[in-house]
Formats: C-alpha cells, sequence, structure tokens
C-alpha cells in the first residue's frame, strides 16, 4: 500500500488509516462530531496526498483537454482552475476532474480510484504535441479547511489568501520545496489545497 509523504505526521497523531484505491489515508484523528465542529468553526487538516495529479503540457495539451473535459478549457485563465468533467465517447461521465492553468502547462486532479481509468482515457484521445505524465507520487497535497483555514494557508504564501479567489491558485514556498496553494473548499467551508 502506497504512503503519503505526511503519513508519520497523521500516524503521530493517532490517525486512523483506510485503504483507498491502494493508498493509507489518514481518516480521522478525532471522533466526526469534533471533526466536522472544528472544521465548521475553526480549522481542519487533512492528507489529501492519495489524489490522482496528472501533467499535460507541450503545444497540444489544451487541444487535448478541450477534446475529453466537459469545461471549455481554452478559457480558463493562468492560475485559474476549472472544476468539469472527464467523459467517454458517449459523453458518460468517468470521473469529475480540477484542471489547473499553470501557464499553459495543465495540472488535472481526479481521485485516486478514477486516475488510471483517467489516464487510460487521456492517452486514448491524445493528440500530437501533448505529453501526458502522472505526477501522483512527486507532490503531497493537503487539505485546509474552515473559516480560520487561510492564517495557516498564509503560512505558505506571500500574499493576503483571503483575496484569493475561489477556484484559483499561486505559488508558494513549503518547507523548502516549491508548491501549489490553491482556494478550494472540499466541505462547503473556506479552504485550500497545498500541493507540493
Amino acid at each position: 500500500m502506497h504512503k503519503s509523504p505526511l503519513h508519520e505526521v497523521f500516524a503521530a497523531y493517532g490517525a486512523v488509516f483506510e485503504d483507498r484505491a491502494g493508498f493509507a489515508v489518514a481518516v480521522r484523528t478525532l471522533g466526526a462530531e469534533e471533526e466536522a465542529n472544528g472544521i465548521r468553526n475553526e480549522v481542519g487538516l487533512w492528507d489529501n496526498s492519495d489524489i490522482g495529479k496528472i501533467r499535460i503540457k507541450g503545444d497540444g495539451a489544451r487541444e487535448l483537454l478541450d477534446k475529453t473535459v466537459s469545461g471549455n478549457i481554452e478559457g480558463l485563465p493562468e492560475n485559474a482552475i476549472r472544476y468539469t468533467l472527464l467523459l467517454d465517447d458517449d459523453g458518460k461521465i468517468i470521473s469529475d476532474v480540477q484542471v489547473y492553468n499553470n501557464f499553459g502547462e495543465y495540472i488535472l486532479t481526479c481521485a485516486a480510484s478514477r486516475k488510471d481509468r483517467v489516464l487510460e482515457v487521456l492517452s486514448l484521445h491524445n493528440v500530437e504535441g501533448a505529453e501526458i505524465e502522472d505526477i501522483s507520487d512527486k507532490y503531497a497535497a493537503i487539505c485546509i479547511e474552515g473559516p480560520k483555514a487561510w492564517k495557516i494557508s498564509s503560512l505558505f504564501a506571500d500574499l493576503d489568501l483571503r483575496s484569493l479567489r475561489l477556484l484559483t491558485f499561486s505559488d508558494c514556498v513549503a518547507g523548502g520545496a516549491k508548491g501549489l496553494l490553491a482556494r478550494i473548499g472540499y466541505c462547503g467551508e473556506f479552504g485550500y489545497m497545498l500541493m507540493v
């Protein structure tokens, strides 16, 4: 079973782990009610490193994405994220995905359980000039959610994160490593995801 780079940190806090698509994921450290109240009123953090992370770059990258996802990638501004769907040839949903436009190089994220199928569809429909790379094991990801999430997230970015718009991201440095800090709310609260 794969372990996140953050596995030992969460284990030290007594996390309970479950297998999700071959990845040991910390699902809780406290009781469900205590964790829900913490995220609703303060801040909660969880390891999201198991998500699929796929880099698509090259001259054909945007064409490939416009061909395979339902959202308009051509109109996606730089440093913005499009939450959309990856479809098969019959228009059936394969996975919900998030597409990050990192200055013409794209990062697509999806559920770990759908990553192999997403890679299969992208490869099947690949176009000239597009390079597809599975970077899932190269990046850890942590979600920081709740009304005080911006306070913790601001430790990783040199800007006022309360002004970072939903579905946008900024470069950051965490532990000396370069990464991305995205404003994404997974639980209906103010939130961020740090990929480094």
